[in-house]
């Protein structure tokens, strides 16, 4: 069984790659524990509810008027529409890619100290009725 390091990972949103401001990624896949036990039930029962994932991004921030990652985000912020993001592990071979059409809740453009870096934490939810999916490249 062979383990993966993650060295290289392409990011984009909403089309535009944005990877060399991607610090880390998170591509989170789940759906509720719906219980089912019933009466006389000796164990919990469980079943699978409604899917919840997320894109979670850890970006160092970029105020480049057109294609800089605060013109991409600002206006995601509450749109119900969303953008297409794209998360592929260009590490290993074959690829594996995965995709949401997902929406920004949150926002932070301005996130830092002095002397630091200007990171911003980016956590994309699915729209309604999308969800991740995967495939490989």
């Amino acid at each position: 069984m062979s383990k993966t390091i993650l060295t290289d990972a392409k990011v984009t949103i909403g089309g535009t790659n944005v990877s060399s401001l991607i610090r880390s990624v998170d591509v989170q896949m789940s759906v509720d524990d719906v219980d089912l036990t019933a009466m006389g039930g000796t164990s919990h029962a469980h079943g699978a509810g409604l899917r919840d994932d997320r894109m979670t991004f850890e970006a160092y921030q970029d105020f480049t008027a057109v294609s800089g990652l605060d013109a991409i985000c600002s206006p995601l912020l509450g749109s119900s529409t969303g953008a297409t993001v794209v998360v592929q592990n260009v590490s290993t071979s074959p690829g594996v890619t995965y995709t949401m059409v997902g929406v920004l809740f949150e926002y932070h453009p301005l996130n830092g100290e002095v002397g630091a870096a200007s990171m911003t934490p980016l956590t994309f939810l699915p729209a309604q009725g999308s969800y991740i999916t995967r495939a490989t490249v």
